[in-house]
């Protein structure tokens, strides 16, 4: 009877303290569990439409050479193909527009770009012979080269690594553009003045060469970029070939001129992205 009763109390007083407990965990306020979602980052994938300006510098290492079916003078001739010989700095401006697609792995960014621009490069250079071979008083012997291009299209392709807002690329691909290239030779006697020979060549022709180069672009905005690029191009050499034509006529001399281009091209650029892909959140 006695243990009937000490069990009673106990399980009483048990019942009291859970019931407290209960109670003061009842009383406690709950924390709602929640996370708070960072910043979308940017992405990359997508078509973008746009334009770019900058300036543009090359260099062509004219070489010429001579054939001929008659003897000549050699110390004459070969003074000749040294003066259209030059090496041409031609430089100028160049605008345009550009359309590509970018799709983003990542970090990693893969993409292909096409452009077309105005292309405004352009160099001359005229030279008088020395007085060791002409009497300058008595006869004016002058020759000039000169190159020049119209416009620039290139396909390429971009490879690049992503920054949230931020993108690095490299790009190559195809270039071609239009080169007009000419050299011109006349030797002029000078009192009386009358024409002794002269010589004229030029060519005009579409050159397809090659370009690599790399970049930096940057989003300003969900859908808008900019961006600076430097790239490289090659279009290998055009060739022209002139009869030299004296008093009487062709004298069996011809002056074979190749003009290689090699040129260098940084732009600004800004480009409109379409349809972005899907934005990456970050937790």
């Amino acid at each position: 009877m006695k243990n009937s009763k000490l069990i009673l109390s106990a399980a009483a007083a048990v019942s009291a303290i859970l019931g407290i407990g209960a109670a003061s965990a009842a009383d406690l306020p709950v924390k709602a569990l929640h996370y708070t979602a960072a910043a979308p980052a940017f992405s990359w994938t997508g078509c973008y439409l746009g334009g770019n300006g900058g300036g543009a510098w090359g260099r062509s290492d004219v070489n010429t050479t001579v054939t001929s079916q008659v003897p000549f003078n050699v110390a004459f001739v070969n003074e000749l193909t040294r003066e259209q010989s030059p090496v041409l700095h031609p430089e100028g401006a160049t605008v345009g527009g550009q359309l590509g697609c970018n799709r983003q792995f990542g970090h990693l960014v893969l993409g292909g770009e096409t452009d077309f621009n105005y292309f405004g490069l352009k160099n001359s250079i005229s030279t008088t012979f020395p007085t060791a071979l002409v009497d300058p008083a008595r006869q004016s012997v002058t020759t000039n080269s000169s190159i020049e291009t119209r416009w620039l299209f290139t396909a390429r392709g971009r490879l690049g690594y992503a920054w949230d807002t931020w993108l690095v690329y490299g790009t190559g691909g195809l270039a071609m553009t239009r080169i007009d290239a000419s050299a011109k030779y006349s030797n002029v006697v000078l009192n009386p003045q009358s024409l002794i020979e002269s010589e004229f060549a030029s060519a005009s022709t579409t050159k397809v060469g090659w370009t690599v180069g790399a970049g930096v672009e940057h989003a300003i905005s969900k859908n808008w970029t900019a961006k600076l690029e430097y790239l490289y191009a090659d279009f290998g050499s055009v060739a022209a070939s002139g009869p030299l034509v004296g008093e009487a006529g062709p004298t069996g001399i011809f002056l074979n001129h190749n003009f290689p281009l090699r040129t260098n091209i940084v732009r600004f650029g800004v480009n409109y992205l379409f349809n972005s892909g899907p934005v990456v959140a970050k937790y």
